[in-house]
């Protein structure tokens, strides 16, 4: 992502990777409110599903929307445009994320049992990531390379992204529903 904003939008590496910190650190703010929002919420899917679905989404919507900011490359707002979808990416993956994370504490009583839940989606993302650091670059290259290549990829990328959310929230449609309980820390 660094190198994309820096070849291919024309941001200075500078600029670019302290937009990216940005995000991050505005990440490690947002991820308690979200958790605390999530232990809150009461739907008909849970508490945490309804925060898979759209976190999951939004995460999708975000990446493609960084990979087209190439078509930004000579507007005088292509870092405005770069910190909106930046902050957009970093709260669809902790609406995501957290609530994920939270889950099987809520799942099962046993530890041995949350392990096993958990190693899952360590391996998943493994897997993720060697598949986007591997294929990512060939589809780049088969998509034409450059601006377009990277545009492209992050649909097919994007996609595989959504797909995933939503089989997270459809197979943990069975989960307990545990309601929230408040704490003297609540």
């Amino acid at each position: 992502m660094l190198r994309f904003l820096i070849d291919y939008v024309g941001i200075a590496a500078a600029v670019a990777g302290l937009l990216i910190s940005l995000a991050k650190i505005y990440d490690a703010v947002t991820d308690p409110l979200i958790g605390v929002l999530s232990d809150r919420t009461h739907s008909r899917w849970g508490r945490r599903r309804p925060y898979l679905l759209w976190g999951g989404l939004l995460s999708a919507l975000s990446f493609v929307a960084i990979f087209q900011l190439g078509a930004l490359a000579a507007s005088e707002w292509k870092v405005a445009a770069a910190v909106v979808v930046l902050l957009l990416n970093a709260t669809g993956y902790a609406l995501f994320n957290v609530p994920y994370l939270a889950m099987p504490a809520e799942m099962t009583p046993d530890y041995h049992e949350r392990t096993r839940l958990m190693s899952f989606r360590v391996a998943a993302v493994a897997a993720g990531q060697l598949f986007a650091s591997s294929v990512g670059p060939l589809l780049i290259v088969w998509f034409g390379g450059g601006v377009q290549g990277h545009a492209a990829t992050s649909w097919f990328l994007g996609a595989i992204i959504a797909i995933s959310a939503l089989v997270c929230f459809q197979g943990t449609r069975g989960a307990p529903l545990v309601a929230f309980r408040p704490t003297e820390f609540s």
